[in-house]
């Protein structure tokens, strides 16, 4: 694996994801809405223990391959595939090596729960390209990302730990942060240097993004929650182009 997490981000995500039972209304809304043709394979990247997957599964769609770097999860969502008889084709894969995968594959292809946020800043563009290549050109595809405008206060935290990067030697990085909370506690360790940063992106700066790499959006959807110290999730709709 290219892109691995430091082993206390780790287990903070299995902690966070292991027992998620629901999906959150704009992925039901969007699932609901697009996936449509339940003939088509569906890739769901990011899986977790595989709750988006199962309730795409739940919907008719008997083709689904969904994936995750960390293996606790992916071990986690084949016991609940076993119990409950799913068809589901969970896999451990590194979102910017997909070697598994076939080229021109996929009729619908998912990037929920911000993953892509999570994904290092040195292999954010190839995790895109993988995900272009593995879709068939007529796919849609459903991104999502951390959303840098849904917290005021985004840029004051990136001020300082920037400069508190410069001290350490280290590059500065302004999109780049690490989470505020982490399951729902403050993250006491947020200066620290060993502390995994998540991407935060502008509207139109990861419009630009997915440009770049082929995508063209469709639709663009914001959670619209109460004060969160998580912050936000904006998710595109798209094509290729």
């Amino acid at each position: 694996m290219k892109n691995e997490f430091k082993q206390n981000y780790k287990n903070e995500i299995i902690e966070g994801y292991k027992d998620r039972k629901q999906i959150n209304h704009i992925e039901n809304e969007l699932i609901n809405t697009y996936l449509v043709n339940k003939n088509l394979k569906v890739l769901e990247a990011g899986t977790g223990a595989g709750v988006i997957s199962f309730y795409i599964e739940s919907k008719g769609f008997d083709s689904i391959t969904a994936f995750d770097i960390i293996p606790d999860l992916i071990d986690r969502a084949k016991e609940k595939a076993l119990k409950t008889k799913s068809k589901v084709n969970f896999i451990i894969a590194d979102a910017s090596a997909l070697n598994e995968l076939q080229d021109n594959h996929f009729g619908y292809v998912l990037y929920p729960q911000q993953i892509l946020s999570m994904v290092s800043k040195k292999f954010l563009s190839e995790a895109l390209s993988e995900a272009f290549r593995v879709g068939t050109k007529d796919s849609l595809y459903v991104f999502s990302f951390m959303d840098w405008q849904s917290r005021w206060y985004n840029p004051i935290l990136s001020f300082m730990l920037n400069v508190l990067r410069l001290i350490r030697g280290e590059k500065w990085s302004s999109y780049y942060i690490p989470e505020l909370t982490m399951n729902g506690k403050i993250n006491t360790k947020f200066f620290h240097a060993d502390q995994h940063s998540i991407f935060w992106g502008k509207e139109t700066n990861i419009l630009s993004l997915l440009e770049k790499h082929g995508f063209k959006s469709q639709r663009i959807v914001k959670q619209k929650k109460k004060f969160s110290l998580h912050g936000d999730g904006i998710f595109f709709v798209c094509k290729k182009i």
